[in-house]
């Protein structure tokens, strides 16, 4: 079993407020995520018409995995993600490091 079969969650089509059709994770990971394999994240909750809050870590493959946003490592781990992001933006890097990031 892979890494994204044990760390996939369900994501489902949720209608928002202004009927528009959202992804929203159902569950969580508590198994912290590497670093290695994120590009980027985004916040989801009730805003979102999403029932869950969440952070959801898009990978380099584009498969969209979901984490507690109260846990110790996705704290963390944003920060990095934020940290590489912020560097990759102030020194227009095209390094392997900064290759595929949005």
């Amino acid at each position: 079993m892979s890494f994204y079969d044990t760390a996939f969650q369900d994501c489902t089509a949720a209608y928002g407020d202004s009927n528009l059709v959202v992804d929203c994770c159902l569950r969580v990971s508590k198994s912290p995520i590497p670093i290695k394999i994120v590009k980027n994240y985004k916040e989801q909750g009730q805003q979102d018409g999403c029932d869950l809050t969440a952070v959801v870590f898009t990978t380099k493959g584009n498969k969209k995995l979901c984490a507690p946003s109260n846990e110790p490592w996705v704290d963390s781990l944003r920060a990095k993600i934020d940290k590489r992001s912020q560097f990759c933006r102030n020194h227009k890097q095209k390094n392997r490091m900064c290759l595929n990031f949005a």
